[in-house]
């Protein structure tokens, strides 16, 4: 449980955590573009409707949450990977970047998620608050929680901060696919002028 969670539901925090966490609660929109067959492949990767991730302070998002959101983003050129043909793969497809567009928007929407949910605790004074409280009151383990939160917030916002900017280096499906069937050469480029008609 992340620590909101622990001091609401059982009115305690752990203060020696050493590794501070957030809940993230990531439901499916009911405006989702293609929301069945969406959540058709999440039932099939055994989740659902609505799902709960737990962040850690100084590590990476978790892969299950990453490929969640490419999952949700799926849209325009990309929605073919919804085809019945792809079902049972698609979830798989979603383990890795599936296009540059795709993953600069997940990026996008998690880093301003982010920044909303670091502002609306108080931004850098939840951090602060902390120590200008008394360990043993109730105002202290509500500041730990803020502190905590907020930690793993930055760095959650980081994260997404610095993929963006390493967008243009990543493998694509498109790209990726391209090579499982030897159609880019030594260069990169595709030998192939009509790429799109292999998918």
């Amino acid at each position: 449980l992340g620590d909101g969670a622990l001091l609401l539901d059982y009115a305690q925090a752990y203060l020696a955590r050493q590794v501070p966490t957030y809940e993230l609660v990531l439901p499916v929109p009911e405006d989702c573009e293609f929301r069945d067959d969406k959540v058709d492949i999440l039932e099939t990767a055994e989740l659902g409707e609505e799902m709960i991730f737990t962040l850690l302070a100084g590590q990476d998002p978790p892969q299950e949450l990453l490929a969640t959101l490419r999952l949700l983003g799926l849209k325009g050129k990309d929605a073919f990977l919804l085809e019945s043909v792809f079902r049972r793969e698609a979830w798989g497809f979603c383990q890795a970047p599936i296009s540059m567009d795709n993953e600069r928007e997940m990026c996008e929407a998690m880093l301003g998620s982010a920044r909303a949910a670091l502002e609306a605790m108080g931004g850098a004074e939840a951090a602060g608050a902390w120590e200008r409280t008394k360990l043993d009151s109730r105002e202290a383990v509500a500041a730990f929680v803020r502190r905590s939160e907020a930690r793993v917030l930055t760095s959650f916002a980081e994260w997404f901060s610095t993929r963006l900017q390493d967008l243009s280096k990543l493998e694509y499906y498109q790209e990726k696919r391209l090579k499982d069937l030897n159609l880019l050469d030594a260069s990169g480029q595709s030998t192939y002028s009509e790429a799109d008609d292999v998918w």
